[in-house]
C-alpha cells in the first residue's frame, strides 16, 4: 500500500497509535516541512506530562526571525491534561502559520485527565 501524500499546508497534524509507527510517520512530516534539516531554532520537542501548555502555546506563538518555518512535536498525548490542550486550542485558532504542530500519542486523554 503507498503512503499517503503529506499536505504541508496543516498547521496541525494528529497522529495516534504505536509508539514506533507514530515516530517514523512524525519523522516523514518532519522531513518534508523542513527539507534543509533540524535545527535548534526550527525544531523543538515537548512532552504532554512535562511540559506545561502555556510553555508549548508560547513556543507555537513564537515566530522565529532565523527560520521562515518551525516545527513542534508535542509526545505522549494520551497523558496530557484538559490545560495543556485548553492552551494548545487558544493558540492553533489565533494561528501562526510560519508553525506546525505535531501531536503524538497512543490515544487521546482520558476523560479522567484533566488534573
Amino acid at each position: 500500500m503507498a503512503k499517503k501524500e503529506i499536505d504541508i499546508s496543516k498547521n496541525v497534524v494528529v497522529l495516534l497509535g504505536e509508539d514506533l509507527l507514530t515516530e517514523r510517520e512524525a519523522e516523514r512530516w518532519i522531513t518534508q516541512l523542513l527539507p534543509s534539516g533540524k535545527t535548534n531554532t526550527n525544531f523543538v520537542t515537548f512532552d504532554a506530562a512535562e511540559d506545561d501548555g502555556n510553555s508549548i502555546a508560547n513556543e507555537a506563538a513564537t515566530i522565529s526571525m532565523f527560520c521562515p518555518k518551525k516545527v513542534l512535536v508535542v509526545r505522549g498525548i494520551e497523558r496530557g491534561t484538559g490545560a495543556l490542550f485548553r492552551e494548545l486550542i487558544a493558540t492553533t485558532k489565533a494561528g501562526n502559520p510560519s508553525v506546525n504542530l505535531i501531536l503524538l500519542g497512543t490515544g487521546y486523554p482520558s476523560k479522567g485527565s484533566d488534573k
